[in-house]
This record gives structure tokens, C-alpha cells and sequence, in this order.
């Protein structure tokens, strides 16, 4: 009797422990959304994008030296700004005096907007709404799987005796005022990888480009005496016009247009006493730029 009382225990012991686990699918328990991908993008995609297109997006500005749209006559070479696509390196934010890289300053735009599409993140549409409703200098669209961002960006400087215009016998050393602004256009493609139990969303990079650009380098007045033909000449505000003005309007297919012309206009110093040359009431030393270079004349 125990020793089948033994055996019926043992069966059903076996019984008990003959089970078999069933492996279960994993699940994932939330699904990723618009916000976390936008800013997962502006994270770990957006640097290694800037860097490989920037540089190319400016780099057709620089086909023409600078010293091609001014006949020669300033040299840029003892400034920072010896190429066209050199004025748009930096920019300064309305937020703050001090100007930063424009790589630094377009990542910094897309942490602020990732962060505030997260809030409103349930479509592009929303997301495009919270930009323009947030932002200033920064606007945006929906074409339908993409979301296309258009950067407004403007920095101003003083270049102090950067800037040298000279022609036969005239040289003067230049402080003038920068003024750049551009608008840069990005785009990025939404890509939606869907499964039984989830959807994801990531941000791909599609293009930059430059909208559109204008290069402001203006001296109203130069506040410079002249030596010319062993004369003392002292300058003399007679018109309204800057006295160095060099600009560059570029559309977006990159066209560049340039305007550069030079007005200034010198009464004789006074100090001259010693010389046998003398002006007459009214007349002046005026310095205007030709195609040719510098022309020198007396004008009443």
C-alpha cells in the first residue's frame, strides 16, 4: 500500500510541474510623439547636418573676390571678412548684445522650438502653429509630410580700420558699420514607421538654403583730414550722402548685386597759409569712385 500510495504522490507531482511558459511579445507601452521626435532631432541629428551643409550653402556667394564688385580699391585682406559668404558667420540675437556662430545660433533656436512643440505637438499643423505663434524670427509651414522652417537672422558690427581704400596717391584706413541680413530655409521630412501596437516618428533632414541676403558696410561720415598734392585738406559734411557705402542684395538663386560708390568732399585747411594755392567761397575736394578706381576733382 505505501509503495503505491509513493507512486500515485510521484504522478502527481509530475503532473504539477509539466507546465510549459509561454513567451510573450513585448509590448511597447507608450507610443513615440511629435515632440520627443522634433527635439531628438534637434539633439543628435541637427549638428552633423549644419556641418556638412552650410559651408555649401554659402560657398557659391565666394566665386567673385570682393575686391571684384569695388574695382580694387579696398583691400579686405587685413580683415576677417575677405570672402562674401564671411558675413554671414555670425549673427546676433535680439535677446542678447553678443554675437554668436550661426551654427550656434540656428541650434539653439531648435532647442527652443523643440521644447515648445512638445506642448503642442498632436500634428505638423500644431506644431507649425505654436512656432508662429511663439516666434518672431522664425516661421513655419506644412507641405504634407514636411515641415519647412524659414530663419530670420541679422547682426550688426563696427569694423574698425579693417578696411583699406586706397588709388594712386589716396589711402585712407576704414571703420564702418556691418549690417548683414538673411533669412535661411530648412526643411525636414517627417517619417512615420508604423506597427501592429505602435507608431513612431522621426524628423529627417531634407535641405538649407539662403533665402535671401543684404550686406550693409556704410561710413556716414569719415572723419579723416587729407594730404593730397602736398595740400592740407579737412573733410566737410556738404551732402547727405554716406561717404563709403558698399552693399550686396543676394535672392535666392544666389544672384548678387552689388553698389558700391565713395563721396567724399574736403575744403582746404585753413593752415595752408604758407601756400600760393587758394580756394574760392564754396569750392571743395570731392572723391568719388569710377570703374576705373578713385576720382579726384574740384567742384563749387
Amino acid at each position: 500500500m505505501s509503495s503505491n500510495r509513493k507512486n500515485n504522490k510521484n504522478k502527481k507531482d509530475d503532473v504539477l510541474n509539466s507546465y510549459a511558459m509561454e513567451a510573450l511579445e513585448p509590448r511597447l507601452m507608450m507610443a513615440a510623439d511629435l515632440g520627443a521626435a522634433l527635439e531628438e532631432f534637434s539633439t543628435n541629428d541637427l549638428s552633423a547636418a549644419l556641418n556638412s551643409s552650410l559651408a555649401s550653402t554659402f560657398s557659391p556667394l565666394d566665386e567673385n573676390a570682393l575686391s571684384n564688385h569695388t574695382s580694387s580699391v579696398v583691400d579686405f585682406s587685413d580683415s576677417e571678412y575677405t570672402k562674401l559668404s564671411s558675413f554671414f558667420s555670425e549673427v546676433t540675437e535680439k535677446s542678447s548684445t553678443q554675437s554668436k556662430t550661426l551654427s550656434t545660433a540656428i541650434s539653439e533656436r531648435f532647442n527652443s522650438i523643440s521644447t515648445t512643440a512638445t506642448n503642442a505637438a498632436n500634428s505638423l499643423a500644431d506644431i507649425a502653429s505654436a512656432i508662429n505663434s511663439n516666434y518672431e524670427n522664425i516661421s513655419a509651414t506644412v507641405d504634407n509630410n514636411s515641415l519647412a522652417l524659414l530663419f530670420d537672422f541679422e547682426h550688426e558690427a563696427l569694423l574698425a580700420n579693417v578696411l583699406k581704400l586706397s588709388s594712386n596717391s589716396i589711402h585712407f584706413d576704414i571703420d564702418a558699420d556691418l549690417s548683414t541680413s538673411f533669412s535661411l530655409a530648412l526643411s525636414l521630412d517627417l517619417v512615420t514607421t508604423s506597427t501592429e501596437d505602435n507608431i513612431d516618428y522621426n524628423f529627417a533632414f531634407r535641405s538649407i538654403s539662403l533665402d535671401h541676403a543684404s550686406v550693409s558696410l556704410k561710413v556716414d561720415e569719415l572723419g579723416a583730414n587729407l594730404s593730397y598734392m602736398n595740400l592740407s585738406f579737412t573733410e566737410q559734411a556738404i551732402d547727405s550722402n554716406p561717404d563709403f557705402n558698399l552693399s550686396f542684395n543676394i535672392d535666392s538663386s544666389k544672384t548678387i548685386t552689388p553698389d558700391f560708390s565713395v563721396d567724399f568732399e574736403f575744403s582746404l585747411d585753413p593752415n595752408n597759409s604758407d601756400s600760393l594755392v587758394s580756394f574760392a567761397a564754396g569750392e571743395y575736394l570731392k572723391i568719388t569712385h569710377t570703374e576705373g578706381g578713385l576720382d579726384i576733382g574740384f567742384y563749387d
